[in-house]
C-alpha cells in the first residue's frame, strides 16, 4: 500500500536523508514499519509540503483506500535533551516561557524549543538540567509569585498530567 505524507519545507531536506516511518493506522489501532519510498522534488502549492510517499505491507488487507494514518519520521536524535510537557509551555509576547519553581517562588523563563515528540518539546535554551518545571496552574501565574509544590502524587486525579510526568 503506498501512503502519502505531507512534509513541511523545515523537513524536507533530513526527511530525504530517512529510510523508514512509523505509521499508526487509526481505524485498526495499529502501527506499522514502512518504508520511505520518494519525496516530491517541488512543494504542493495548496499545502505548500512536500509529498512523501510511504511503501506499507498490506499482505492481510486490512489497510484500506481512504484510512487515516499518522507517520512518524525521526529526523534528528539528541542525546540527553531537556524535555518538558508541550502544555507547560506559555506563549506571551516575547515567544514561549516556562515558570520554573525555586524554594517557593516561581521565576518566568523565556526558552527556545527543539524538536516536538508526541506531547513532549525539547528545551534547547532556557532552562537547566534539575529546575522544577510547572506543570499546573502556570497560565495563571505571575513572575517572582509565591506557590505551594505538590508532589506528583497528588495529581493523580489530572489525567493529562500524570500521563505527561511518568
Amino acid at each position: 500500500v503506498k501512503i502519502s505524507v505531507g512534509i513541511p519545507e523545515k523537513f524536507a531536506d533530513a526527511v530525504a536523508q530517512q529510510k523508514t516511518a512509523l505509521v499508526f493506522i487509526e481505524a485498526l489501532n495499529e502501527q506499522r514499519m514502512g518504508r520511505i519510498d520518494r519525496l516530491a522534488y517541488g512543494a504542493d502549492e495548496r499545502t505548500k509540503t512536500f509529498k512523501a510517499t510511504v511503501i506499507l505491507e498490506n499482505k492481510d488487507y486490512r489497510i484500506r483506500p481512504g484510512m487515516i494514518v499518522r507517520a512518524q519520521i525521526v529526523v534528528k536524535k539528541t542525546q540527553d535533551a531537556l524535555m518538558v510537557p508541550l502544555f507547560s509551555l506559555v506563549k506571551n509576547e516575547a515567544g514561549m516561557s516556562l515558570f520554573v519553581e525555586k524554594d517557593g517562588v516561581v521565576e518566568s523563563r523565556s526558552v527556545q524549543m527543539g524538536g516536538i515528540d508526541k506531547e513532549m518539546v525539547e528545551i534547547i535554551d532556557g532552562l537547566a538540567e534539575g529546575d522544577h518545571v510547572v506543570i499546573v496552574g502556570q497560565k495563571e501565574l505571575v513572575d517572582q509569585e509565591r506557590v505551594e509544590v505538590m508532589p506528583y502524587s497528588s495529581l493523580d486525579s489530572i489525567p493529562s498530567v500524570t500521563e505527561a510526568v511518568q
